[in-house]
């Protein structure tokens, strides 16, 4: 019964981490009015796909005691290895989407900004845009902290697999870095980088 929950509950943790390193956001159809490249049933669908195959080879694998044989840090040490890594992609990101209000002068609380709001730039447009780029990154990385936190924590606790959250936690940081710049300084269509 155990090693079938223990299973159940790391795909549950590979489809969140998955979602939030692979997800193709609507927001470039609310912001960019663009129309939307494809189906919104075909991203799940791989999306459950893979969780379910990572999930079970990760189990059948036994990715816990691997990791263990890597590193002798304690479950817990890389899950809070992990969490230091969310607080360092986290302080990148509003450092990004701090570093666009302070360019383009935009004090707060305006968050999407009409072209109107760039008077001094020479295309208020592109301007508009650039703000709007880097600012998803971190408002994106806000939106999936309420689910990726307790889900990893809980998944932690319960199975036991520390090692194997902690090291999913670092992965999805150094992603969030990767998908903050390459949503910020080369627009929507390229920030699935990271």
């Amino acid at each position: 019964f155990l090693p079938l929950a223990h299973f159940f509950v790391l795909f549950l943790l590979f489809v969140s981490f998955l979602s939030f390193l692979l997800m193709s956001f609507s927001s470039d159809t609310q912001v960019y009015n663009t129309k939307a490249q494809s189906s919104t049933a075909v991203f799940p669908s791989i999306l459950l796909g893979a969780a379910g195959a990572l999930g079970g080879i990760g189990s059948f694998v036994g990715l816990e005691g691997q990791l263990a044989k890597v590193c002798s840090a304690s479950p817990t040490t890389w899950v809070a290895v992990g969490l230091a890594g969310i607080v360092s992609a986290f302080a990148h990101a509003m450092t990004v989407s701090g570093n666009a209000r302070k360019l383009y002068g935009l004090p707060h609380p305006i968050s999407t900004p009409v072209e109107s709001d760039f008077p001094k730039e020479k295309d208020p447009a592109k301007a508009r845009i650039a703000f709007l780029n880097a600012s998803r990154g971190f408002y994106n990385m806000l939106e999936h902290l309420p689910i990726l936190l307790p889900s990893a924590l809980y998944t932690a606790q319960v199975t036991g697999a520390g090692r194997t959250v902690g090291t999913a936690l670092i992965v999805w940081s150094i992603g969030r870095v990767l998908f903050t710049n390459a949503y910020a300084y080369r627009g929507p269509a390229k920030r699935v980088t990271g």
